[in-house]
């Protein structure tokens, strides 16, 4: 954590948020508990949210560097070309590292966080809630986990599971859901497919709060792990209906899921 964040940083000799994150780094969920919160790690926020600085803040910056103003970064710039991330391409080629795709790295960052912590025990009930261990099931489209469990954010969104080997037959995952809804509108229509494109089920959430569940065929493993996409019908801002500041586009908060043998 860098001294801009902790307050008085430089008048202290201890850090106990360094001690902290040291104490977790064995809890296999951690990682992906941080990864969630990264701002740029729902691919959907980020389109909606972008980091790019305004215009007239890159025009200023533009003049400055032809006046000689940070020079050894236009010489950079000179040397690796002028587009955007060409410097980071050119280390990563100079050190062998894999090419980065031209999408944001940080979604690919907490999915791959996510496939490898996402060992999870049939019979055993998940709690979605903010250091319950949840998020290492959540590989994409779902917002930071809360106090009670945690809200998709955008069209789609996908969990992962493993369960450690290979199934033999079919298993029941039971889902615990609050559904965002506008009174004004009809129910709200969820599709289940596997990341391979399997549709599995469609459900039809007519109520705020409920128990919804699915079976999952022992062919639609890939090995013991299973990806689940959720595309959901409409999502739905709290700030667009006039409800709150929330801009995040809400369909489902998942509470809990729980595996077993149906």
């Amino acid at each position: 954590m860098t001294s801009g964040v902790r307050a008085t940083s430089y008048l202290q000799r201890e850090t106990p948020e360094h001690d902290w994150i040291a104490q977790h780094l064995d809890d296999a969920a951690f990682p992906s508990e941080l990864a969630a919160r990264m701002p740029s790690t729902n691919a959907f926020a980020e389109r909606r949210s972008s980091r790019r600085s305004p215009y007239w803040r890159r025009a200023i910056a533009g003049m400055l560097a032809h006046i000689g103003v940070n020079s050894r970064m236009l010489a950079t710039e000179m040397r690796h070309g002028l587009k955007r991330g060409a410097y980071v391409r050119y280390l990563r080629e100079f050190l062998s590292l894999e090419p980065v795709g031209t999408q944001d790295a940080a979604p690919a960052v907490r999915a791959e966080a996510v496939r490898r912590a996402c060992l999870i025990t049939i019979g055993r009930p998940i709690d979605f809630s903010a250091g319950a261990g949840g998020a290492r099931y959540l590989a994409t489209g779902w917002s930071h986990p809360e106090v009670d469990g945690v809200w998709s954010d955008g069209p789609s969104a996908t969990l992962m599971f493993d369960v450690g080997s290979p199934p033999t037959a079919d298993l029941r995952f039971e889902f615990s859901l609050v559904v965002f809804q506008n009174p004004q509108r009809a129910p709200r229509e969820v599709v289940i497919d596997t990341t391979r494109g399997e549709q599995i089920d469609r459900w039809t959430l007519s109520t705020p709060t409920g128990n919804w569940s699915i079976v999952v065929p022992a062919s639609a493993w890939l090995g013991s792990r299973i990806g689940l996409g959720f595309r959901f019908d409409e999502p739905m801002s709290p700030r667009h209906l006039g409800l709150s500041d929330d801009p995040r586009a809400l369909s489902i908060k998942l509470l809990r899921v729980c595996i077993s043998p149906p």
